[in-house]
C-alpha cells in the first residue's frame, strides 16, 4: 500500500504542477497575500505582522476547497472511479494520496508566504519566534482543513455544487470563531469540536501553541478522511 500511495501522490502532484489553472491560482494567491502584507505594513507603519494572518487564513479558505474539488472531480471526469472498481487500486489509497498531495501543495504555498513575511525583515525587526509558531499553527490547521474539504468534495458528482458547499461551510466555521461566545449552549460543543480556526489564534497572538490544537486537528483530519473513504466507496462502487 505504501508504494502505491507514493506512486499516486507523485502522479497527483504532477497533475497539479502541469496544470495551468494551478499556477494561475497560485499566482493569484501569492499576489493577494503579498499585497495584503505590504499594504498592512505600509498602512499601519509597523512590522507587527499579526494583523496579516487572518487575511492569509481567508485566502486559504478560498483556495483549499478549489484544490480538493479539482482533484476529486478528475476521478469522475476521466472515469477514474470506474477504473478503481476494476483495478487493485482501492479508494483508501486514492483518498489518502489526494490528501497528502494537496497538503504538500498547501505547505508549499504557506512556505511562499513565509518568504513574503521574511522580506518584512529588511524593513524592520520581526519576531522569528512568532513567524515559526504561526507557520506551525497553519500547518496543523491545514491537516484538518484539507481532510474536511476532501469530504465536501466527495458529497456529489457536481464539482461546482461541492465547491459552493465547501466554501460556505468554511466561511461559516471561520466567522463563528469570532462569535463563539454568542453561540447557543447546545450548538457550542458541536462547533467547538469541528472548529479548526479558533485553535490557531494562540499561535499568532501569543507566539506559542499547545498540544490540544495538534490533537484536535489530527482528530478532525482522521475523522473526515474516514468519512471521505466511506462515502467514496459507497458512491464509486454503486455506479
Amino acid at each position: 500500500m505504501f508504494f502505491k500511495i507514493k506512486f499516486l501522490v507523485k502522479k497527483e502532484l504532477l497533475d497539479f504542477l502541469y496544470s495551468f489553472k494551478f499556477y494561475l491560482f497560485l499566482s493569484l494567491y501569492l499576489f493577494i497575500s503579498g499585497y495584503s502584507i505590504s499594504n498592512y505594513v505600509s498602512t499601519h507603519n509597523t512590522t507587527n505582522i499579526e494583523g496579516v494572518f487572518p487575511n492569509i487564513l481567508l485566502l486559504i479558505i478560498v483556495f483549499v476547497p478549489f484544490m480538493c474539488v479539482k482533484s476529486m472531480s478528475k476521478e469522475y471526469k476521466h472515469g477514474g472511479n470506474k477504473i478503481i472498481t476494476a483495478s487493485p487500486t482501492t479508494n483508501i489509497e486514492i483518498i489518502i494520496s489526494k490528501f497528502i498531495s494537496i497538503y504538500l501543495l498547501c505547505i508549499l504555498g504557506l512556505t511562499c508566504n513565509v518568504v513574503q513575511l521574511l522580506l518584512v525583515r529588511f524593513i524592520d525587526v520581526i519576531s522569528y519566534r512568532l513567524l515559526a509558531s504561526t507557520f506551525l499553527g497553519f500547518a496543523i490547521l491545514l491537516f484538518g482543513l484539507v481532510a474536511l474539504n476532501i469530504f465536501f468534495a466527495t458529497l456529489t458528482l457536481n464539482s461546482y455544487l461541492n465547491y459552493g458547499i465547501a466554501f460556505v461551510c468554511n466561511v461559516v466555521i471561520f466567522l463563528m470563531s469570532y462569535f463563539i461566545e454568542y453561540i447557543p449552549g447546545l450548538i457550542s460543543p458541536v462547533y467547538a469540536f469541528i472548529s479548526l480556526f479558533t485553535d490557531i489564534k494562540s499561535f499568532w497572538l501569543i507566539g506559542k501553541g499547545s498540544l490540544y490544537p495538534i490533537i484536535h486537528s489530527l482528530s478532525i483530519g482522521m475523522i473526515f478522511l474516514y468519512l471521505s473513504i466511506m462515502l467514496s466507496e459507497k458512491r464509486w462502487h454503486n455506479e
